[in-house]
Parts: structure tokens; C-alpha cells; sequence
């Protein structure tokens, strides 16, 4: 997904509380991609957020606090974590598609 998202000219910012040291290996640091230490850092300036893991941690952010930091205010959930209500209740453009 970073990859592609590379590929067509995306900036990305990426955090996994787990995996950071394996995608680094496979897919090195460069001027597209940056790995973030943690969520927060993830989210702040970028306009959209998208959630491909279902970490708790994710669950359970200060999505109040990424709203404040975003640039834009997708937030694209790919595991289905969220309250569609809540998160547009935040002022978020909020769209769920769990596999």
C-alpha cells in the first residue's frame, strides 16, 4: 500500500506499533516516506489518515487531538474501528470499509 501510494506521488507518514522495523527493511526511508514514532506524529500535516491495522492503540487515540494537527481531515478505516457517528460527529470526513 505505501508503495503505491508512493508511486503516485503521495507523501507518507507511517506508524505500526509492531511491524516499523520490518517495513523498514523491506522498504527503506526516503523523501515520500517517512516512519513516524508514534500516531500522533503519523497524523500531524497530513491530509488524510488511513488505518490498515487493528491495534488497539488506534481505537483508543485523542482523536480530538489529530484533528487539531491534521491539514486535511480524512480519515480512511480500513479495519472498521471506529464510530462512523462519532468520528463525523469530530468534523472528520470518516469512511469505513473493513475486509
Amino acid at each position: 500500500m505505501i508503495s503505491m501510494l508512493c508511486q503516485q506521488g503521495a507523501v507518507v507518514q507511517a506508524y505500526d506499533p509492531a511491524a516499523i522495523s520490518t517495513a523498514q527493511k523491506v522498504l527503506p526511508p526516503h523523501a515520500a516516506l517517512e516512519y513516524c514514532a508514534d500516531a500522533y506524529a503519523a497524523a500531524r500535516g497530513c491530509h488524510a489518515v488511513l488505518i490498515a491495522t487493528n491495534w488497539p492503540e488506534f481505537r483508543s487515540l485523542d482523536w480530538s487531538r489529530v484533528h487539531a494537527s491534521m491539514a486535511g481531515k480524512a480519515v480512511m478505516d480500513g479495519r472498521g474501528l471506529l464510530s462512523p457517528d462519532e468520528m463525523r460527529g469530530m468534523g472528520f470526513e470518516y469512511l469505513a470499509f473493513a475486509n
